[in-house]
C-alpha cells in the first residue's frame, strides 16, 4: 500500500535557532535586572520571565506532521492542532508539490491564513503539497521530502483514477 509519513519539527528550522537565541539574550537581560534591583521591580519582572519559559516550551513543540494514503491527505501542525484534519482525495480538484514564495505569498511561515480561501501549514522552506479543493478553497503543506511526496500523490492518482493530472 503506498503512504507517506513526514514530520517536521520547528525546531530544528534556521527560524528556530534565531528565535530561541533572541529569547535566551532577552531571558538573560531579564535576570541581570532581577538580580540587581529592588524587590518591587523583581515582582514586575516576573510576568516575563514566565511568559519566556512558556514560549520557549511552546516552540519546542512545534511540529508539522503529513500523512498520505489512499484515502486521503491528513496533517497536524502541534500544539495547535491536537487531531488530525483530513482532506479526502474526492474533495480535491488538484494535489501538487511546488515552490512558492513564503515571504510575499503567505506572509512567512507557521498556520497562514492569507485569505478565507487560501491557508498555508509550514514549518520552514519553500516546497509544499498546494491542495486545490473542489469548494475553491486552497491549503499549502510545507514539505522537506517534495519528491516523494510527488511519486506517492502520482502513485495513488494513477491507481485511484482520480481527475487531476500526476505531475511528470
Amino acid at each position: 500500500m503506498d503512504q507517506f509519513k513526514e514530520v517536521q519539527v520547528l525546531m530544528r528550522s534556521k527560524f528556530a535557532i534565531i528565535i530561541i537565541l533572541s529569547l535566551i539574550a532577552t531571558g538573560i537581560g531579564v535576570t541581570v535586572a532581577l538580580v540587581s534591583s529592588p524587590k518591587e521591580i523583581t515582582y514586575g519582572l516576573m510576568a516575563p520571565v514566565i511568559a519566556l519559559i512558556l514560549s520557549v516550551v511552546l516552540l519546542w513543540q512545534v511540529k508539522l506532521e503529513t500523512e498520505v494514503n489512499a484515502i486521503g491527505i491528513y496533517f497536524r501542525f502541534f500544539p495547535f492542532h491536537f487531531k488530525q484534519r483530513l482532506i479526502r482525495w474526492e474533495e480535491l480538484e488538484n494535489a501538487e508539490v511546488r515552490n512558492f514564495k513564503p515571504i510575499s505569498e503567505y506572509g512567512g511561515w507557521g498556520i497562514k491564513h492569507y485569505s478565507y480561501r487560501n491557508r498555508s501549514f509550514t514549518i520552514s522552506g519553500k516546497r509544499g503539497l498546494q491542495l486545490d479543493l473542489s469548494n475553491g478553497k486552497k491549503v499549502l503543506i510545507g514539505t522537506q521530502r517534495p519528491d516523494e511526496l510527488q511519486a506517492i500523490i502520482n502513485r495513488i492518482s494513477k491507481s485511484s483514477k482520480l481527475t487531476f493530472t500526476p505531475v511528470a
